[in-house]
């Protein structure tokens, strides 16, 4: 692999995209997100995964929001699409494959930087994502039947209420807190079902952690 790349692992750093998933599939990487891996065995923290984001959104300016901050913050499966967030006057980023661009005005308890990258905090991201679902999918149904929205809105659920199970087990977040937010925020739009989906969460996993895991 030539000169030690650290704990990343771009696939430019091991002779491309065919070397990178060689070693993917001989387990000397374990694959990250999109053409980033880290070595089979190390510790992946948030640092690692803001590392990773970044090199698909190409915006450090930008905020990363929704499930991609959860994602960030507590790891679990990596979505679909990132939430670029964008405050609103700035120009619209360049498309770009797996980002979804959009104007939010956050404020300054709202955002926090990690390893360098801007991330929702993880308050802000637990509203984001309880209120996801009730935003509708961007994702599409993928089935093309009279039963696909149906589906969506269900596996947007799950995906909602597994984000905030890992943000209450690895980051400490009291979902009681978020329930306050909402109530707090009535011009939100989607606020009641979010309420809705947090209590769901709640039933189905854990109220709070008991500290938080690095």
């Amino acid at each position: 692999m030539g000169p030690d790349p650290g704990p990343i692992v771009h696939s430019s750093q091991v002779g491309g995209a065919v070397a990178f998933q060689t070693l993917v599939r001989d387990g000397v990487l374990r694959h990250l997100l999109d053409d980033v891996g880290v070595r089979a065995g190390a510790d992946v923290d948030p640092g690692m995964r803001a590392e990773a984001a970044l090199t698909r959104t190409r915006l450090p300016s930008a905020t990363i929001g929704g499930l991609g901050a959860a994602w960030i913050h507590a790891g679990g499966p990596v979505p679909d699409e990132l939430d670029v967030l964008v405050p609103p006057g700035h120009g619209a980023p360049a498309p770009r494959p797996g980002c979804s661009p959009r104007y939010v005005r956050l404020t300054q308890d709202e955002r926090v930087v990690i390893d360098g990258v801007p991330v929702t905090s993880v308050l802000r991201t637990a509203l984001d994502v309880a209120t996801a679902p009730a935003r509708g999918s961007r994702d599409g149904d993928g089935d093309g039947d009279g039963g696909g929205g149906d589906r969506a809105r269900t596996r947007d659920r799950e995906r909602a209420t597994d984000a905030l199970d890992r943000l209450v087990r690895v980051c400490g977040l009291d979902l009681d807190h978020v329930v306050h937010a909402l109530e707090l925020k009535q011009r939100w739009r989607g606020r009641t079902q979010a309420v809705a989906l947090v209590h769901e969460a709640r039933r189905s996993g854990h109220r709070a952690a008991p500290a938080a895991v690095a």
